[in-house]
């Protein structure tokens, strides 16, 4: 009897996204009160469009990670138990999503879904993946619907219990195709076992760059706080070279030239690799 679950990394990632980015947004907040005294009606727009999008974010990919960290799935010989709670797999009828019936993945021969086109569409696949949370893509029929999460390790080996092989669900198998991004790289989306050798080597690479980013940070803010001008321009300046170096090959330097850990899809680099 298998048990999976998810990595305590997964839920340090989680907690440090909702930490840093409550941060982040309270800071914006408060730079945009300020603001609001020269320009209160562009500080107001600036302000509601920050508070709606905000808490979203940090509810996709802070709170939800975290509220389901302790959930564990057993795979079992009569079925798979999810939450304490045993699915049979004689009542398995299959994987469900992620389109509605309505809109199907390719609607006409030659024809892209409204869905398709946004995963592919350039420079709006992390919008579209900030507002998707992948735990509840896809679900689980086993004639009421149990959500299949996507970051929790193993969930290749949960569908191949079941009897289905991700790569012979269509649907699945395209997503995971297109899905590109952070999500990869920060435990939001964790890949099948065939791609975790490439993957693990992205993670120290990303692991490795994030670190010089936020080296170059506290440089820069220590040498705000140095009184001797020059030890204090050498740090400015050696932590400013630090964080855009490692800023611009992660992230790039706008949404239309990104940034490695902006395009990364490990099933791709799998692909590469062969």
């Amino acid at each position: 009897m298998e048990a999976l679950r998810y990595h305590p990394w997964q839920r340090r990632a989680a907690l440090g996204r909702l930490l840093l980015g409550g941060l982040g947004l309270g800071a914006l907040l408060w730079l945009l009160w300020l603001f609001g005294e020269e320009e209160p009606l562009i500080a107001l727009i600036l302000g509601l469009f920050a508070l709606a999008l905000g808490p979203l974010y940090l509810w996709r990919t802070g709170l939800v990670p975290l509220l389901r960290g302790g959930l564990e799935v057993r795979l079992e010989p009569e079925g798979v138990r999810i939450g304490g709670r045993l699915y049979p797999r004689s009542a398995f009828r299959g994987l469900k999503g992620p389109q509605s019936p309505r809109v199907p993945l390719e609607p006409e021969p030659g024809k892209k879904s409204p869905w398709r086109e946004a995963l592919e569409a350039s420079g709006r696949q992390e919008y579209w993946n900030a507002l998707k949370d992948p735990h509840a893509l896809f679900r689980l029929d086993f004639g009421e619907e149990v959500p299949l999460p996507l970051d929790l390790p193993g969930w290749d080996r949960l569908l191949r219990h079941l009897g289905l092989d991700w790569t012979e669900h269509r649907e699945l198998s395209t997503y995971l195709g297109l899905a590109r991004g952070l999500a990869w790289l920060n435990g939001l989306l964790y890949p099948p076992e065939e791609a975790l050798e490439v993957w693990e080597q992205a993670r120290r690479r990303y692991r490795r760059q994030m670190a010089l980013f936020w080296a170059g940070l506290a440089l820069v803010a220590a040498g705000l706080f140095v009184r001797q001008e020059a030890f204090s321009a050498l740090l400015v300046l050696t932590g400013f070279g630090l964080w855009a170096w490692s800023g611009y090959s992660l992230f790039g330097p706008n949404p239309f030239l990104k940034g490695w850990a902006t395009r990364y899809n490990p099933l791709q680099a799998l692909r590469e690799e062969v």
